[in-house]
């Protein structure tokens, strides 16, 4: 992975390195920077390696002499361009462990968008090294079909293996911050790095209009990010500040999760959702924009929360509206969250490892 800051996908990382330790596994963390607050959360007999690189392209010739001092018998990489050069580089060690690549976003949505040069590049090269790879996987069945689509594979050579969630702590006190911004309001509850694909500026105009209808309700948005400045301009612009507050990166989310009564997701595209799992954990009700892949699958196509087409804001919020007056069953959320269970997670990762 390139680093352990706060994502997702990181999370998981840490996750899966300690249970795999728990399970007799020597495990080492390979990173091309070892820096972010995840660090912290790994058991201390995982050897976190540095390979010191500021840029991925960067990173080969390091991982080579890794490759060629620890001989593993396994890498696990994650998300491109790394599966690729991960393949690439342990092929030219002539160590020859196994690689099991993985894809934890939508490549074809990531980059088409941004730049068709490195979707080509992304094509190209996956198309390449993935069938020299030892198992692809990915995170939700859409993901899995991006992920072969894109490298020209056929879908059953793609396996589908969820993120595992851990649940968060129960119990703890509620945020008094939080407690002092809601008082007797019901809480909305966005969890999630302030990025333009999390779309939170949409999630602002929903509660512009929500606040024409009712207002026994707030939204406490978590999270840091560039667009950070974006939100902050468009709640003063619009005189939100009575509804909205940005809390910024929360050590102990647990304690917004326990006090919320909806979590909103307005994501325009996503792999795996990890906040969405923790959110039912907590049993809360979920209102989310129907983007590919992950909402959709994780909430059983609506079973466990309301799915809004993309840019539908007049349906967003009357499923805002309707979910802080009559939610779902809390324990019917938690028993969908049992799904992700890391022990249960872990099993599938032990079956790749024991099939290569």
């Amino acid at each position: 992975m390139f680093s352990l800051r706060l994502g997702g996908a990181e999370k998981n990382a840490v996750l899966l390195a300690n249970k795999l330790v728990s399970r007799g596994y020597s495990v080492h963390l390979v990173l091309c920077d070892s820096d972010g607050p995840l660090l912290f959360r790994l058991d201390p007999s995982i050897k976190v390696i540095d390979l010191s690189s500021n840029r991925i392209r960067h990173c080969w010739w390091p991982l080579l002499k890794y490759i060629q001092i620890y001989n593993p018998d396994v890498i696990q990489a994650r998300q491109w361009p790394l599966t690729v050069i991960a393949v690439a580089v342990a092929l030219f060690s002539f160590c020859f462990p196994r690689v099991v690549c993985s894809e934890h976003t939508l490549g074809s949505l990531a980059y088409r968008g941004n730049s068709l040069l490195k979707f080509c590049i992304l094509r190209i090269s996956t198309a390449i090294f993935y069938r020299l790879s030892s198992r692809c996987f990915s995170v939700t069945h859409g993901a899995a079909a991006d992920m072969a689509s894109n490298a020209f594979l056929p879908n059953r050579c793609v396996s589908v293996i969820n993120n595992m969630c851990e649940p968060l702590s129960m119990g703890c006190a509620p945020s008094s911050a939080l407690s002092m911004f809601a008082g007797a309001r019901k809480i909305i509850l966005s969890v999630g790095t302030i990025k333009p694909v999390k779309n939170h500026i949409f999630l602002l105009r929903c509660i512009k209009r929500l606040c024409m209808m009712r207002s026994d309700f707030c939204l406490a948005i978590v999270g840091e990010g560039l667009e950070l400045a974006s939100l902050q301009s468009y709640i003063q612009r619009n005189r939100l500040a009575d509804y909205v507050c940005l809390f910024g990166h929360i050590a102990d989310v647990a304690s917004f999760y326990q006090v919320s009564h909806v979590f909103a997701l307005t994501s325009t595209h996503e792999g795996f959702v990890n906040v969405l799992v923790e959110a039912l954990y907590f049993g809360l009700d979920i209102v989310s924009t129907n983007c590919p892949t992950g909402p959709s699958e994780i909430l059983a196509s609506g079973k466990y929360g309301d799915l809004i087409a993309l840019g539908d804001i007049n349906a967003f919020v009357s499923a805002l509206d309707s979910s802080l007056s009559l939610p779902r069953s809390p324990d019917i959320q938690r028993s969908r969250a049992l799904t992700y269970n890391p022990d249960f997670i872990t099993d599938k990762y032990e079956q790749i490892l024991a099939s290569l």
